[in-house]
């Protein structure tokens, strides 16, 4: 099942709620991940990392590691694709890894579900579709319905509860409104068409991608002083790269192609847990 929220950010927040972790609870996820899929975790139970290599990506066999670690995790959380480098990990091989060790697994697929098939072999898939063109307000959090069914509510307000009182709420609701997969008027689906295995486009999208990725990489590499971050010119990622020009403030840096060519560039600093990899540690 479907419950629409607002962003990843709340549907990865909203799925740390209903799975009622504990602070004994172990999370598995990367240091590779967005924000996103990281705080949710260390608010609610305690995470297990699996660090990158210099290039910013891991290897299956790390998280082969982490999952067989004590105490036995109750889920392993890891992005579709970097939104830092587009690495893209090997996610399919990830997913059978965990399932092999008894743990579910979420995708955080936002960067993921405009370039690729979304994997239905994932136990929770969460998006935004704002990065696939929709409307700002629609982002799906896909999984099992017995996740959902049961529960205090995620959000506390009005048809919530049986009573309210200025100091407290009925602790006794029914079921329906327990049930946090209630939808509301203003609920609804992204408007793009989302990407499948069947579609025949998905060959002719990646091979779009892959060639952006490499005319994008190879460029950026290409101008004096510029070093671009993340995995080698092998190594296929999505058509988005972070890179650095020695000496040059990063702000600079995005500000000049703005100004002059209408580029639009974030900047910034990219800080990590450490241990921090050499290749991503400078501004």
């Amino acid at each position: 099942m479907a419950i629409i929220c607002r962003n990843t950010i709340e549907a990865i927040n909203h799925l740390a709620f209903r799975l009622d972790l504990g602070p004994d609870d172990v999370v598995v996820t990367t240091v590779v991940e967005h924000h996103a899929n990281l705080l949710p975790w260390r608010r609610y139970a305690k995470v297990r990392y699996v660090e990158c290599n210099p290039e910013g990506t891991f290897e299956p066999d790390a998280v082969a590691g982490a999952l067989r670690g004590n105490p036995h995790p109750k889920l392993f959380a890891v992005t579709g694709a970097s939104n830092v480098s587009g690495w893209l990990p090997p996610v399919g091989g990830l997913i059978q890894l965990s399932h092999e060790a008894g743990v579910p697994v979420l995708v955080d697929a936002a960067h993921l579900a405009p370039h690729r098939p979304l994997l239905a072999a994932a136990d929770y898939l969460a998006w935004s579709g704002h990065k696939m063109y929709a409307p700002f307000g629609a982002a799906p959090l896909v999984g099992p319905r017995r996740t959902f069914a049961m529960g205090d509510p995620f959000l506390a307000a009005a048809g919530r509860s049986t009573w309210c009182r200025s100091t407290r709420c009925s602790g006794t609701l029914p079921q329906s409104a327990r049930r946090p997969d209630r939808p509301t008027s203003s609920e609804r689906w992204p408007s793009a068409p989302l990407p499948v295995p069947s579609q025949p486009s998905g060959g002719r999208r990646s091979a779009h991608n892959e060639h952006l990725a490499s005319r994008l990489r190879s460029g950026l590499g290409a101008i004096e002083g510029s070093r671009v971050l993340g995995p080698g010119p092998l190594v296929p990622t999505l058509p988005v790269a972070s890179f650095v020009v020695e000496d040059v403030h990063h702000a600079l840096v995005a500000a000049r192609p703005a100004a002059e060519w209408g580029i639009s560039v974030r900047h910034g600093r990219m800080l990590l847990r450490p241990p921090l990899p050499a290749s991503l540690a400078r501004d």
